[in-house]
């Protein structure tokens, strides 16, 4: 196997991969302030292109992959390590450390956005809930293990909220 050869069809493939990692992040970002507006249309076009650029990296990465494995390397962060090792270019160790950090960025921007989703769906199921006569209580596991609203035998208590 001959590593020096590899770096140069790789590197290009890298550009291509931090550059669509850059995106996603940013879209990420931009998808915090768009979840928390709860702004219908806006949260479903953010997930929409969040979505496209998530496959979009995920082709990059199986490129990047089958190109490690057609080396006899394996398709992994080892593999890729003793890739950019044998290089006698600094450029792929820089695109590589800048890919794995955008990596730790997106998946700690990612961690950040699905609490947002799940804040503002349990507000919307709390809303929901009042809508339909529910007590406004937390959600609270009964002896059996179950969850449930107020304190009626099935955990649901029903209430007038107003007459008409």
């Amino acid at each position: 196997m001959n590593l020096e050869a590899l770096p140069p069809a790789l590197a290009p493939l890298l550009a291509r991969e931090l550059e669509e990692s850059g995106r996603l992040l940013e879209a990420l970002k931009e998808g915090e302030r768009v979840f928390a507006g709860r702004d219908a249309e806006a949260i479903q076009h953010t997930a929409n292109t969040i979505l496209q650029l998530y496959q979009s990296v995920e082709t990059l990465e199986t490129q990047r992959q089958q190109l490690l494995g057609a080396a006899g390397l394996s398709p992994d962060r080892e593999g890729m390590e003793r890739i950019i090792t044998a290089a006698n270019d600094p450029r792929p160790r820089q695109a590589w450390d800048r890919l794995l950090d955008n990596a730790a960025q997106i998946q700690k921007q990612n961690a950040i956005n699905a609490r947002i989703v799940e804040g503002s769906r349990r507000h919307a199921e709390a809303a929901f809930n009042l809508l339909r006569g529910k007590e406004p209580a937390s959600e609270l596991y009964s002896a059996k293990g179950r969850t449930g609203y107020g304190s009626g035998s099935s955990g649901i208590t029903s209430r007038t909220i107003g007459k008409a």
